[in-house]
């Protein structure tokens, strides 16, 4: 006679703890039990290594623990609906045949086991790989019944299997990286490689930074260092590496930098500039260095800082140094990069004119001159003389010269500036407004006014041998073009480009006891 399914026989197993029993034969599917009343349970418990997880059959998905390779598992306090000593499981486990449990390796489909209270509040391990680099994986399965008559082992005519709980294990590699570099001592910059590395380097620097590129840290500074490293994979990070000990010598003559001294606008529509710079060398050796840029300055030996026109659409010069002794040193100095605006602030007042009204009061006209603006509306005002306005300049007051210097503020979106101007001190310089007329003395023509085409000529008389500043701005103030006449002939004619923007602008001509505007037209 065939016996019925309630005497299938569990063994013990003492493979992973005490109280563990074989289940025969295939693993129990849920069923419906002889017995008029099944009950069940909802369980819940914790799992922690590198990463912590909840498992419970309430939820819908599996969970999943991250163990770093050699480490051991923690399995938290069981909870349910119901008595735990009541609660007992099946546990089924797959694995990908890369673990070892305990020493023993773990099969790829284990035979199904029984545990119960006894599995929880404890920790179980380590677990490692055979392999080292390669994951391994678990997938283990919990499906639980209640142990009505206390038996310790499942009675299917008696009682029934509940909603399993599943538990996915990923066992990460951990490495420790080899470092290596050679030449330890040079020159030139030194670059440190890591092997044995598949996840993420964390470089370890001592002495200072250099710069790291995948699985390999260059140090280009001179200087003393020693670097390590750690290797990454998930949320596992192995031992430290080997140290190595290298230095940087100083290099040989070259250009370590260069330093902007200044960048001004020339001509925004033609996208020109003035830009004044200093280079700064390493190595040199006492003998002069002649400085020369390619294609826009010829070499000198005298030091800066360095003058040239440069243009917006070749960002990019190589400046180049040669010293006796020493090998040619060559530098790309991206200055359009440093030439980037500045905040918005004031940079001066271009004084229009200055009309006595009386012995006490003088009538200014003003245009204020901006840095870093960028386009929008600008709000200018005087204290305590002019309220705010977005009109653009030139402005115009009536000043007591008891009140000298007044105090401009501007301000354009979130940023605002202000400026001491000493209106009284320009006042005090002789100057005419218009075309300079005949006689001893600055004399200034504009040839051509309104301007015909994108060209202003300019004729400068009366200051031979004097510095003449040139400069034109347009009505809010901004600077298009500036040039200096060193020394100036009996008769000069200067050129100035202006653009495709029709409007009116500003032409100030000055020596160091004389100034002259002048305002230009152009259609």
């Amino acid at each position: 006679m065939k016996k019925p399914l309630a005497y299938i026989i569990f063994s013990t197993l003492l493979f992973l703890s005490p109280g563990l029993t074989t289940y025969a034969g295939s693993l129990p599917t849920i069923s419906s039990p002889l017995a008029a009343t099944c009950p069940s349970a909802i369980f819940s418990y914790t799992a922690s290594s590198s990463t912590t997880a909840v498992i419970s059959n309430s939820l819908s998905a599996p969970a999943l623990i991250t163990i770093c390779n050699g480490s051991s598992l923690v399995v938290g306090m069981l909870t349910a609906d119901v008595p735990t000593a009541n609660i007992r499981f099946i546990e089924q486990l797959n694995s990908n045949g890369n673990i070892v449990f305990q020493g023993v390796p773990l099969e790829t489909q284990r035979q199904a086991i029984q545990v119960g209270i006894e599995y929880f509040s404890r920790s179980y391990g380590p677990y490692t790989l055979s392999n080292p680099t390669i994951t391994g994986t678990i997938s283990e399965t919990f499906t639980p019944y209640i142990d009505l008559n206390n038996d310790r082992q499942f009675n299917p005519a008696t009682e029934c299997l509940g909603q399993p709980a599943i538990l996915n294990y990923v066992i990460n590699p951990i490495t420790t990286p080899t470092l290596s570099a050679s030449p330890l001592v040079a020159s030139q910059p030194i670059s440190v490689t890591a092997t044995g590395c598949s996840g993420t380097l964390n470089w370890t620097p001592v002495g200072g930074v250099g710069q790291a590129n995948g699985n390999i840290y260059t140090f280009s500074q001179p200087g003393s260092y020693s670097i390590s490293a750690t290797c990454t994979q998930g949320s596992c990070t192995g031992s430290s590496s080997n140290v190595v000990a290298l230095q940087v010598l100083p290099g040989s003559f070259a250009i370590s930098s260069i330093t902007t001294a200044q960048c001004q606008t020339i001509d925004v529509s033609r996208g020109s500039y003035q830009v004044q710079f200093t280079p700064v060398y390493s190595g040199t050796n006492g003998n002069p260095v002649s400085l020369s840029v390619t294609k826009e300055m010829l070499p000198t030996t005298l030091s800066g800082p360095y003058s040239l026109t440069l243009y917006s659409d070749n960002p990019s010069v190589s400046v180049v140094a040669n010293q006796a002794g020493n090998p040619e040193a060559r530098y790309v100095y991206n200055w359009l990069a440093a030439c980037q605006p500045a905040s918005f602030a004031f940079v001066g007042v271009s004084t229009v004119s200055c009309e006595v009204l009386s012995p006490v009061q003088r009538r200014i006209t003003f245009t204020p001159q901006y840095s870093g603006s960028n386009g929008s509306l600008i709000s200018f005002s005087v204290v305590n003389e002019m309220l705010p306005t977005m009109t653009p300049g030139p402005y115009q007051l009536n000043l007591y010269i008891d009140n000298p210097v007044i105090s401009l503020r501007a301000q354009q979106g979130g940023t605002s500036t202000t400026y001491a101007y000493n209106w009284l001190a320009f006042c005090n310089v002789p100057a005419r407004v218009g075309v300079g007329e005949a006689g001893t003395g600055l004399q200034v023509r504009v040839l051509g006014n309104p301007v015909e085409n994108q060209k202003l000529k300019v004729e400068i008389n009366g200051v031979e041998g004097q510095r003449v500043g040139i400069e034109l701005v347009d009505q809010k103030g901004r600077r298009l073009q500036q040039k200096h006449l060193e020394r100036a002939a009996g008769m000069e004619q200067v050129m100035l480009e202006l653009g495709s923007q029709p409007g009116v602008l500003l032409l100030q001509v000055s020596t160091a006891n004389q100034r002259q505007v002048i305002r230009v037209v152009k259609p």
